[in-house]
Parts: C-alpha cells; sequence; structure tokens
C-alpha cells in the first residue's frame, strides 16, 4: 500500500513538473509569434485606446478645384492631419492597400482606385478627396461578382451592360493624363484567378482573352479599354511624363512606353528584378524614379528617356532604411522626390519622411517629417500642385481613414 501511495506521488509530481516545463518551453517557442500577430495586436488595441490619436487640424473649405490658403500658412516639415472619416461624413469606406492612387491636376483631386480583392472586397468605383472641399466623393457604383461577365472582344467587365473593370489589385499602376482629362489603369485582377485565392470566377475566367488598360474619362464620366498591345503592371509600378504626356512602365522584362492609344511598346529590353515598386517622374531632371521594392532594398533605379538608359543608383552617404510598397512622390516645388519608410526599429511607431535629389543622387531626412504610426503597404501619397504640397491618405489599422499634408 506504502509502495502505491509512493508511485501515486511520484506520477503526479513528476507529471506536474513535466507539464509546467512543456508549457514553459511552448511559451518560450510562440510567444513571440503569439504577441506579433496581427490578431494580438488587434485585441490589444482595444484595451491601449487607438494608435492614431492626432487632432484634425481645421481647414476651410473653399470651392472645389481652387486652392486654399489656408495651406499656406500650415507649419513646414511637419504632417498635419486635415481630415478624417467621421459619423459626419456621407461618403465611408476602408483604405484598400492594395489599390493605387493618383492626382487629378485640374480639379486638385486626389484619387484612389483598386481594391484588396481576395473575395473580402469588391470595390471597383473611383474615390476622390477634394483639396478645397475637403470632402470625400465617389463615382460610379461597385459591381456585383455573381454579374462579372465577359465582352465580345472577350474583355473582363462589371456586367453584360456595364462597361467597367472588375475589382482588381491596382498598386502603382495607375495615372492621372491631365492632356486627355483621363485616369489610366494599367492593372488586372491576377488574385481573381481561379485557385490563386479562391474559385469565384471559375467558370467566366477562361472565356477572357485580354487584359486591357483601362481608361476612365472625366469628361464623358465612362470607362473604355484600349484593344491595343495591354501590358499589366499588377505588381510593378507606372509614372506619367509630364514633358511627353504619356506613361512608362517599368517591369522586370523591360520598360515600357504608352502613347496614349494603340497599346505599350517595350523601349528597354531588361528592368529591376524586383516587385512592389513605386516610381514617379521627376521632371526637373527628366528622369523616372523607381524606390523600394520586395527584396527590402534601398537602392534606387533612374530610367532616363532622353537616352533609353536605365541605371542603378551608387548612392554614397545616408539612406533611408530598405523598404517595400511605400508612399513615393515627386514635389515640383522643390524638385525632389519624397519617399515615406516605416522605421525598421519594430518598437519605434512611425514612418520617416526621405528626401532624394536625382541629380545628386543624395538622400535627405525631414529633420521633423516622422509621421505618428507605421503605414505598411500604402500607394497613396500625392502631389497637390494647387495648393504645392503633399497629400497622403492614411489609415492605422482598424482605424478610419485620414487625409494628411505635408508642405515642404
Amino acid at each position: 500500500m506504502q509502495i502505491y501511495r509512493g508511485a501515486k506521488r511520484y506520477f503526479y509530481w513528476f507529471g506536474l513538473t513535466a507539464h509546467i516545463l512543456l508549457i514553459a518551453l511552448l511559451w518560450a517557442l510562440f510567444s513571440n509569434q503569439i504577441t506579433s500577430h496581427w490578431r494580438w495586436k488587434q485585441l490589444a488595441g482595444i484595451f491601449s485606446g487607438p494608435v492614431d490619436s492626432t487632432p484634425v487640424t481645421v481647414i476651410n473649405a473653399v470651392p472645389g478645384g481652387k486652392a486654399n490658403p489656408a495651406y499656406q500658412v500650415l507649419a513646414k516639415g511637419r504632417w498635419i492631419k486635415i481630415h478624417q472619416q467621421g459619423a459626419e461624413d456621407t461618403v465611408k469606406f476602408d483604405r484598400q492597400r492594395h489599390g493605387g492612387s493618383t492626382f487629378d491636376s485640374k480639379r486638385g483631386r486626389l484619387i484612389l482606385f483598386g481594391s484588396d480583392t481576395h473575395g473580402t472586397d469588391w470595390s471597383s468605383v473611383i474615390r476622390t478627396f477634394d483639396m478645397g472641399a475637403l470632402r470625400w466623393s465617389v463615382i460610379g457604383e461597385t459591381g456585383h461578382p455573381e454579374r462579372y461577365t465577359v465582352s465580345s472582344d472577350g474583355v473582363p467587365i462589371a456586367s453584360a451592360d456595364h462597361v467597367q473593370p472588375w475589382a482588381m489589385h491596382t498598386f502603382d499602376a495607375i495615372e492621372y493624363d491631365p492632356i486627355h482629362d483621363r485616369l489610366i489603369v494599367a492593372s488586372h485582377p491576377e488574385h481573381l484567378k481561379p485557385e490563386r485565392f479562391g474559385n469565384w470566377m471559375a467558370d467566366i475566367w477562361p472565356k477572357i482573352q485580354q487584359h486591357p488598360t483601362w481608361l476612365y474619362d472625366f469628361v464623358s464620366n465612362q470607362w473604355q479599354y484600349d484593344l491595343g498591345k495591354s501590358i499589366s503592371f499588377f505588381p510593378y509600378a507606372t509614372a506619367y511624363d509630364s514633358k511627353r504626356g504619356h506613361l512608362w512602365g517599368i517591369r522586370p522584362d523591360g520598360v515600357f512606353q504608352y502613347l496614349q492609344q494603340g497599346g505599350w511598346t517595350k523601349v528597354v529590353k531588361k528592368g529591376p528584378y524586383v516587385y512592389h515598386t513605386n516610381a514617379v517622374y521627376d521632371q526637373k531632371n527628366d528622369a523616372v524614379v523607381i524606390f523600394g521594392n520586395n527584396k527590402n532594398s534601398n537602392d534606387v533605379w533612374i530610367y532616363r528617356p532622353e537616352t533609353e538608359q536605365l541605371k542603378q543608383q551608387s548612392t554614397s552617404g545616408i539612406r533611408p532604411p530598405g523598404t517595400q510598397a511605400s508612399p513615393l512622390a515627386y514635389h515640383a516645388g522643390v524638385g525632389q522626390v519624397v519617399a515615406l519608410v516605416d522605421d525598421p526599429d519594430q518598437d519605434v511607431q512611425v514612418a520617416q519622411t526621405w528626401m532624394y535629389d536625382t541629380a545628386l543622387d543624395r538622400w535627405e531626412r525631414v529633420p521633423e517629417g516622422d509621421f505618428p504610426y507605421r503605414l505598411g503597404m500604402n500607394y497613396n501619397l500625392q502631389y497637390d500642385n494647387l495648393n504645392n504640397l503633399l497629400v497622403l491618405a492614411a489609415n492605422a489599422p482598424k482605424e478610419a481613414i485620414s487625409v494628411w499634408v505635408l508642405r515642404l
């Protein structure tokens, strides 16, 4: 009997000790994965409060499409929040991380277009933020995926009686063409391909013969598509050349040119072997500047249209941290490229603001230009030519979209 009791105590304490050690081991192995997971952070955010608690700086509205003198008295070199969606807004939406942006230089509007898709969002409308009137508007209606079809030309359209693109990622593949007053979208719904993330389009996809370059005419308020040679720049980059009035597109298989009709032509045989890039046209130096990529490199690539040369820059001195899918814009007022890059230290919850001088191949960090939270994937930075400032649409996870400006 005593042997039995002794054995029972032994196995009890042995089992308890073993379980404690096992739990400690599992916690040591997986605690970092647990606390770094976005759901854990979302749960923690309920108790810690909003990530973005920056108050909105009140800007008096002016008629849409007009320069607003109130911007000219804002402090320079600092990001200032001028709007955040709230109960009073008639237009509300979730910012699409996989969407892109451009700027309507005629009307002074930030333009957002593109969807996260993956079966969770089917946004195919154009959203605009008027920098004068300080409000969001929507152009078009979101198509219903059950009505998606293919046109007689073999192009995927929203429905048989509605020519509009399917929901798609756009990244840096959208541009505004001021000469023809239209939006140009050179992407395609790659993530709706059957077996990629789901089979929603399994019956329709085989009927597609071409993924065209899409055009939205702001005069007629209609979508059109170009049946010329189409090249998709998902998930690569395009830039509008204000000197020549056409687009450049950069992919690993080359640099391409879009002359407004008849599709794309290749002008350089090879491009950077990367994706999640962003590109802008530097009109002062007549150069396309490419920065950020999936390898989290901090290299800059320059394409010079005049000589048709594509070159990786040597860039000595300080550089921003390596990044991908980050905001990039050309600021015509100062003649430099501006990039927002998340601080590599995960405990430092800011994005750094950097300026790049193309002629000198030199980076400089804006001293007081840190953005108050990490941006992650964001293609929503543009230059507002009417007010001579940068405008950014951004939001912390699960928080309302805000509009920010930066004077330099």
